[in-house]
């Protein structure tokens, strides 16, 4: 199977093998759109936007093959309310999974509309770890990375890396969008960037 998530919200699962249309697909809310978190215009040389149009799933979903489990951070608006949830979802069907289907994000200075979601989401010592960023450098924005325990979805750590930075510390992880780094000994490294 080829599994495939996308900023409008919606996983789709396709029979690798077979191609033709979706095993299953799912929807998980209405996305924001890039202006509504504060990148209306160019934030760099050239016109450049990070990114135009809706800005739903970014993290690539990381799977925990032992449980069929999917896990990826959905973004979505409701007026001017924001919202980040860390959905668990079976890759065999699409539908939740049965026990803690999902949570929304929350913890220290953690903005659901102004940290990006950015690197792909890790799966490592039984938990799910997510990291942020920014959109383009626009602020305010932290630095963060948070643990979730993968078989309840129970937050486990919250790290802002710039927790005397107040509000807008910066030093965004990235991560060119690829997972956090893991050692053999189950240690996390990160990166940051501006600041």
């Amino acid at each position: 199977a080829v599994f495939v998530a996308t900023v409008n919200n919606t996983v789709y699962a396709f029979d690798a093998d077979k191609g033709g249309a979706a095993l299953w697909s799912r929807n998980f809310g209405t996305p924001p759109n890039h202006t509504q978190v504060g990148q209306g215009g160019s934030c760099g040389p050239g016109n450049y936007n990070d990114f135009v149009g809706n800005i739903g799933i970014v993290g690539t979903p990381v799977i925990d093959a032992s449980s069929d489990t999917m896990y990826f951070v959905a973004r979505t608006v409701s007026g001017t309310t924001f919202t980040q949830t860390l959905h668990a979802i079976s890759i065999l069907t699409g539908a939740d999974r049965a026990s803690n289907p999902s949570v929304v994000i929350s913890g220290g200075a953690f903005n659901a509309k102004d940290n990006n979601q950015r690197p792909a989401l890790t799966f490592a010592n039984s938990k799910v770890y997510i990291a942020w960023s920014s959109h383009c450098d626009v602020t305010p924005y932290n630095g963060f990375v948070m643990a979730y325990t993968a078989s309840t979805l129970a937050q486990a750590a919250v790290f802002n890396d710039t927790s005397t930075g107040g509000a807008n510390g910066q030093a965004g992880i990235w991560q060119s969008g690829q997972g956090l780094n893991v050692d053999s000994s189950g240690n996390i490294y990160v990166m940051t960037g501006n600041g």
